[in-house]
């Protein structure tokens, strides 16, 4: 299988479930985690912040493992290996 390196949030109408009222874009590839005009954090799974910047952020020191990113209004996971 392959990795996903890129993703938008868009709405779909058809699943009337909630509405998104902006498009962001993420991407996570050679460990650089980049939204575009948006701030950034990156958490550990202690709740801890470990990393944060403007756009993009580097997760290059820190260990493999599961992150919890912030930007914009959205937080998703990330795994880094």
């Amino acid at each position: 299988f392959s990795e996903v390196k890129s993703f938008t949030f868009v709405e779909n109408p058809a699943s009337g479930i909630k509405k998104i009222t902006d498009n962001i874009t993420f991407e996570f590839r050679n460990n650089i985690f980049t939204c575009e005009d948006h701030y950034i954090r990156v958490f550990n799974l202690s709740g801890h912040a470990v990393s944060e910047g403007n756009s993009s952020v580097s997760l290059e020191a820190l260990a493999d493992g599961l992150y919890i990113i912030s930007a914009g209004n959205r937080t998703i996971k990330v795994i880094k290996k």
